[in-house]
């Protein structure tokens, strides 16, 4: 986790202080001011981690295990480098021997997220900027507030209520300038979306496939028309799976999965007849995760010689089975992460399977740099 350089041995020294403070009785305050803190209001600054209203050593540890147990958490970079590593503690505990351990005046952002003027309860709320990270929750009139925000620039983002609202914005930008910031109303919209597409026998549409949709709540089956077109509606922000079913038929892909985001429209799924032959399959696929950690539910595109889509799963993994050709695979960004690095992987399958493929995230207002 940390990069040494053996003749820092101001690093190495610090690195030392901060381990024994874990085993000291004083660093279980910390632990519990630590916790007590994250899971009460989730809010975390770049000085006072622990959030006891002091820059002390307990800090360095609870920056320890900030960054242990959520490696993708923005303080964790205490230097604002783009990574992790002990150069982060060092800047801390330089503040702590500097005596520069004194915390501005803060001040309260609030705003509202409405759906036709009636307010939203329960939508995720995350706030970054100089005070660190927040997240809150809109309350039963659609109102949140995040406390104690530091003067400068924040990012304020709203994050899906369940699978049925999109929003207006992904994200709002507020500078606290020596007072507090009322922002302006998100507004919220139903989600309801269209999903389509075809199925089709050596290019030509198959009528009479039964076409089994499933995710979110929704089980539903609905049946191919003259052109090999099927069609399901009031679809929400949410993963689906789509399986095609027909006597004496095959089909490639077996399963399409694909995480609505908007109306989404399934290129063609091919029925092969019973007795014909799939050619040879390999699987190609990778992991999506931002740091160590995996990203689940990110939709994944696979384009070229075969088309198909599949969402990660629990564990940010993600797979296709193709024959020999040429693909292109494409990840759809999420609200919280809309960049990815590479933004596609190109392979080329000959016979074997390819299983490293993997995209980094990054937040949104992010850089690959």
């Amino acid at each position: 986790m940390f990069k040494l350089y053996p003749k820092t041995f101001l690093n190495i020294f610090i690195l030392s202080v901060a381990v024994l403070c874990l085993f000291t009785a004083s660093n279980l305050n910390a632990l519990i001011l630590f916790d007590q803190h994250r899971d009460s209001v989730g809010v975390f600054y770049k000085q006072d981690i622990t959030g006891d209203g002091s820059v002390n050593i307990m800090d360095v540890v609870a920056l320890l295990l900030l960054s242990r147990d959520d490696p993708c958490h923005p303080v964790a970079d205490f230097t604002d480098d783009g990574e992790y590593d002990i150069r982060d503690l060092t800047s801390l505990m330089l503040n702590i021997m500097k005596g520069d351990l004194s915390l501005p005046e803060a001040f309260p952002l609030v705003g509202r997220v409405v759906e036709k003027d009636l307010g939203v309860p329960g939508v995720l709320m995350v706030c970054e900027g100089p005070s660190g990270w927040f997240q809150t929750a809109t309350d039963s009139d659609g109102y949140y507030r995040f406390n104690d925000l530091y003067d400068g620039r924040y990012k304020v983002k709203p994050v899906l209520k369940s699978y049925y609202y999109t929003f207006d914005t992904e994200e709002l930008e507020a500078i606290i300038n020596g007072d507090s910031m009322t922002l302006p109303d998100i507004q919220a919209t139903y989600a309801a979306y269209t999903l389509s597409g075809r199925i089709a026998e050596d290019g030509l549409g198959l009528e009479g496939v039964l076409v089994t949709v499933t995710g979110a709540g929704v089980d539903t089956v609905v049946v191919t028309d003259s052109l090999g077109m099927f069609r399901v509606d009031s679809l929400f922000n949410a993963p689906y799976s789509i399986v095609p079913s027909l006597e004496d038929y095959i089909f490639d892909p077996s399963t399409w999965s694909v995480y609505m985001q908007g109306d989404s429209l399934i290129q063609d799924i091919n029925a092969i007849r019973a007795g014909g032959t799939l050619p040879d399959l390999y699987t190609i696929g990778g992991m999506v995760f931002c740091s160590v950690q995996p990203l689940s539910n990110v939709q994944v595109l696979l384009t070229g010689d075969k088309q198909a889509g599949t969402v990660t799963d629990a564990g940010g993994l993600y797979s296709f089975s193709v024959p020999d050709g040429s693909y292109t695979i494409i990840v759809v960004p999420i609200p919280l992460f809309q960049v990815f690095n590479p933004s596609t992987h190109t392979v080329e399958v000959q016979g074997q399977d390819i299983t490293n493929l993997n995209f980094y995230g990054f937040g949104a207002g992010g850089s690959e740099e």
